[in-house]
């Protein structure tokens, strides 16, 4: 008997309270970005710092808050009551990453919880087991299937460390993301990018390499012509300062992209084909926007993180 599109079962809400948990907070939040974290080839990356975050009035209202007023809360409310993690209070560090490839993408999630208590809820939940390289050790992984948009998706989890939880949308890359804790440096060139930014301790850091991960997944087009981009998002008294820098293909490109910036009250300066655009708002105006925006479920939020393609991920 087929089952219902509608229908998920309770396990997989789970998990994908799970993965949601992560990301709910992380999208918002994580510490200081570690840039050793991020692989020579990466074409993206997200990262969140809960310490900057809560420093702010925006982090204060939000994590002062309870979240009722976005929806699709059961299923984190639920694992949360079950393994007794919060992922307000919990969650100290997430940074989503990629090369482009929808397999590649990958999380690492820092936090102050019992990885045995993680690990316990997942082998109840009867997550499939299996084990990666980790020097001359092996470590136990998970895979769960996770509720999408369009069915499910596997994600594969390790934890490293403890503290540390990795999350990825192929086994094969969970042993090299993990060797990426050991690393001291990152080769990667994106940092550089966040650096032509000048928000103060950013609570969001994020920037793209549109060229690169067009190559490795031709459907995924960036507007504007834009070749690189970066933001952040950091406190500013009362208000939050957003900022954003894009390098485009020409002239047109950066200077649609400022007269855009300029329609939403922000200051853009242009300058060949590169583009810095700064707004402030108040904090109390985004929390409304966020309301406004909240996804329809947690799991749903999840989903893009981990897959930039609709097509499902190989067994």
């Amino acid at each position: 008997m087929q089952k219902s599109k509608n229908r998920i079962p309770a396990h997989r809400r789970a998990a994908g309270a799970l993965i949601g948990a992560i990301l709910l907070a992380g999208s918002l939040s994580a510490a200081p970005l570690r840039e050793a974290d991020l692989p020579e080839n990466t074409a993206w990356f997200v990262h969140t710092d809960f310490d900057a975050l809560r420093a702010g009035e925006l982090g204060k209202a939000l994590f002062e808050t309870e979240l009722t007023p976005f929806p699709g809360n059961d299923a984190l409310r639920q694992f949360e009551k079950e393994t007794a993690f919060s992922a307000q209070k919990n969650l100290a560090g997430v940074t989503a990453f990629g090369d482009g490839e929808s397999a590649h993408n990958a999380i690492i999630a820092r936090h102050d919880f019992s990885n045995e208590k993680l690990v316990t809820w997942l082998e109840a939940r009867k997550a499939a087991h299996a084990e990666i390289a980790a020097g001359e050790t092996k470590l136990p992984s998970y895979r769960l299937s996770v509720p999408t948009r369009t069915g499910t998706k596997d994600v594969y989890i390790v934890f490293p460390r403890e503290g540390v939880v990795v999350l990825a949308a192929s086994p094969e890359i969970l042993s090299p993301v993990r060797a990426r804790l050991d690393a001291a440096k990152t080769e990667s060139a994106l940092p550089e990018e966040v650096r032509k930014l000048s928000a103060k301790n950013p609570f969001l850091l994020g920037a793209l390499n549109a060229e690169e991960v067009h190559e490795r997944n031709a459907h995924i087009r960036i507007g504007h012509g834009a070749r690189r981009a970066a933001f952040a998002a950091g406190n500013a008294d009362k208000n939050v300062l957003l900022e954003f820098f894009a390098e485009t293909k020409n002239e047109e490109g950066a200077k649609r992209i400022g007269a855009l910036a300029g329609k939403q009250g922000a200051v853009a300066t242009v300058s060949g084909n590169t583009v810095l655009v700064r707004i402030e708002k108040p904090a109390s105006e985004i929390i409304e926007k966020i309301r406004e925006c909240a996804p329809p479920t947690i799991a749903q939020a999840a989903t893009p993180a981990l897959s930039a393609s609709r097509e499902p991920a190989a067994n």
